[in-house]
Formats: C-alpha cells, structure tokens, sequence
C-alpha cells in the first residue's frame, strides 16, 4: 500500500474517532418547539386554568362579595351541605341538575373545609374551569384542521369576550353539549365505514350524552339534539344508551327503577315552562341583530360553498349541522328569556358562527380569506363586545 494512502487513512480515522458526537439538545430543542406549535391551543387552555385557579385560591377567607342572590346561592349551598349528609340529586332529591353536577360542584369545599367562603372560591373555580375546557374542546375538533394559532385565537376570543358568565348560573348546561357537537362532528362517518368503527363511535357519542344527563336534564337533552342532526347511526347508538341507562339505575339505586330519568323528563318539561321571563325591550333589539349576524354569516359560507363544486358533501352536512344546532339553543332563551339566559342561549351559534368564518367546514383556507375573517370577527367584537372583567384585572396577573 503506498505511504500517501496509508497516511490519507490514517489522517481520516484520526479525524472520525475525534470528531465529536452531535449535541442531543438542538434536536431535542427543535421538537419541542414542533409539539408547542402544533398544539399551541392545549398550552393555553393549561395556562388559562391555572392563572385562573392561582387567582381564584389566592383569594382571603371570607372573601368579598359585591351581592348576593339568595335564591341561586342557596340552593348551591344547599348541594355542598347534601354531599356531606350523603343526599345525592337523582337519587334522594330532584333537581334541575344531577349527580354528577353535584359532585363536581361540591368537591372542592367538601375536600378542603366547608365555609360559604370557600363555597364561592370553588364555585369559581369550577364555573371558569368547566367553561375553558368546554370551548377548548368546541375549536379543537371544529377549527381541527386549521392551524394552532387559529384554534388560539378562538379560544381567547370567546372565552374573554364573548362567553356571558354568571357567577351562580351555570354555563355548562350548554356549553358541555357545544363540546359534545364538536365531537360528533368529527365523528361523523365517511362512505363505506365499517361495522365496528361505527360501533366504537356509536359507545362513545352515547357515554357522552349519558354524562350530560348526569350533569343535567337540559345538557343531556341538547346533547342528544346534536346527535340527532349529525350522524347516520342513531339506532346503533340508541342501543348502547339502553344500556347505560341500566347502569345508570344501578348507580343511583336499583336496575330498574327509573325515577331518575322520568324526575329528568319532568324537571327538563316543566320546571323551566314554570319559570318563563318575558324578554327585555333593549334584550329584544339584541336578540335580533345577533341572529341576523348570525344568518349573514351561514349564508356568506354558503355562497363559498356554492363556489366550490369540489367541496366534499361532508362540509355541505356540517354547515346544515352547525346551523341546526345553533337554532334548536335558542329554545332555553325563548323559555326564560332575561338578560343571560337570552346571552347564554345565543353563545352557541355565535360560537359555531365564529367557528364557521375560520374554517370549521373546510380542510384548508388561504391566508387572505383567514385574514379577512379575523378583522371581520374582531370588528365585530370590538363593536358590540368587550372583556369579562375578571380578565382585566392585574390580580388575576399578580396575585
């Protein structure tokens, strides 16, 4: 072997047992920031939850209230006190909630010392936790296809300016069926899904709409309202629902006893038909300018829709979902029509409306359409919309 190539080889294993191995963290590094930006949305419903739960522990014992409703606090007192003496709703009482509401409501005082102070602090706790993960949920599975800032900017922009928060009238009576909307959606099958894919669907949309029924009569009946407008195998998952509702039974007494549900027909058909409000004049001006904004935007994704002859049918059955589904809400603001259930009543097509502008119907929209849609959906904030006040306070920051 000549001396050159015995010394070219040389110098090269030389070079390649020296050279140093690659840094793991750039890598590593890089990754991360991948998995931020692609689920950005996740991170900032975590860091809402917590900025918002940090705010709402760090507040003195007893804490201050500006006034209190005596009706509404009394009966969410009422159902901490019942927890403790092991009086469950669905079971030993009735109400316009269930058992699962119940536990929710009252683990936190139940878990850390029972004072109306700590009462109201873990009620907070719960309403702004209930109504994060709810919206987060509705644009993680609308807004799927879009990108991460965009399911971002949705979250904010109802949870800070657009959801109407009481602080003893519960959100989640329609905001668990928005979230359960969303999942159905994306849920619902294509052409030629198989025997068991729908099975699996089918178990999974009836859980859902059995946990609604727990939480209460309201949010199981819009729940299996959103089933009824989105999917192709409601007898499949009827099926399962007859079946959960035996354990349900179960759980809450004997197998077959069935005052749970005929106490849930009752309250659902009755109760809330007892308590109507006539809607406020100024309400009444409202009312109509949001559905009519409403409208315009339903019909302005429709005239996109009429212009793009490729358009999969399954965007043509989410746009018709999305609308029935926001119409058939307004029912709770027609029954009780003051000032937040006509607010609450019309969150979900304003959700869904909102959801819609940014792409919730199509898999890919150009940047200028997308711009357009955010200064359309901020100018439309701006002029009629401003931020909860919790959101503007630098305790919430500082505290």
């Amino acid at each position: 072997m000549p001396a050159e190539q015995r010394l070219k080889e040389v110098d090269e294993h030389g070079r390649s047992t020296n050279t140093l191995a690659p840094s793991p963290f750039w890598p590593k590094m890089a990754k991360a920031t991948n998995l931020f930006l692609a689920h950005a949305d996740v991170f900032v419903m975590l860091l809402l939850l917590t900025l918002l739960t940090r705010y709402c522990l760090s507040l003195p014992h007893p804490t201050s209230i500006m006034s209190i409703y005596f009706v509404d606090t009394s009966w969410g007192a009422d159902l901490v006190a019942k927890t403790h003496q092991g009086i469950w709703l669905g079971r030993d009482t009735v109400f316009t909630y269930g058992p699962l509401f119940q536990k929710l409501l009252s683990w936190g005082p139940s878990r850390h010392g029972t004072s109306l102070g700590s009462f109201y602090i873990y009620l907070w706790v719960f309403q702004y936790s209930t109504i994060i993960i709810s919206i987060y949920v509705a644009g993680a599975f609308l807004l799927r296809r879009q990108s991460s800032w965009v399911r971002v900017f949705y979250l904010l922009l109802l949870t800070v300016f657009w959801v109407p928060i009481n602080w003893i009238l519960f959100d989640i009576k329609l905001l668990f069926p928005l979230g359960c909307f969303a999942i159905f959606l994306r849920m619902l099958p294509a052409p030629g899904t198989g025997f068991w894919s729908l099975c699996r669907r089918a178990g999974m949309v009836a859980t859902l709409i059995a946990v609604a029924f727990l939480i209460s009569g309201d949010a199981g009946i819009y729940s299996a309202a959103a089933l009824a407008g989105v999917t192709k195998y409601v007898a499949l998952t009827g099926s399962y629902f007859f079946v959960l509702v035996f354990i349900i039974n179960g759980l809450l007494g004997k197998v077959l006893d069935f005052h749970f549900w005929r106490e849930t027909y009752e309250v659902s058909s009755h109760y809330r038909w007892s308590q109507a409000v006539r809607m406020f004049p100024e309400m009444t001006s409202i009312f109509w300018l949001v559905v009519t904004l409403n409208l315009v935007v339903f019909l302005w994704q429709w005239m996109i829709h009429s212009r793009m002859p490729s358009l999969p049918s399954r965007a043509r059955t989410t746009w018709l979902a999305m609308l029935g589904f926001g119409v058939v809400c307004l029912q709770t603001l027609l029954v009780s029509s003051e000032h937040f259930h006509v607010a609450i009543g019309l969150f979900p097509w304003i959700a869904l409306s909102v959801a819609l502008l940014l792409g919730a119907t199509e898999i890919q929209v150009s940047f200028w359409r997308l711009m357009v849609s955010v200064c359309v959906v901020l100018v439309i904030t701006g002029v009629f919309s401003g931020p909860y006040g919790l959101f503007t306070s630098r305790n919430w920051l500082w505290s």
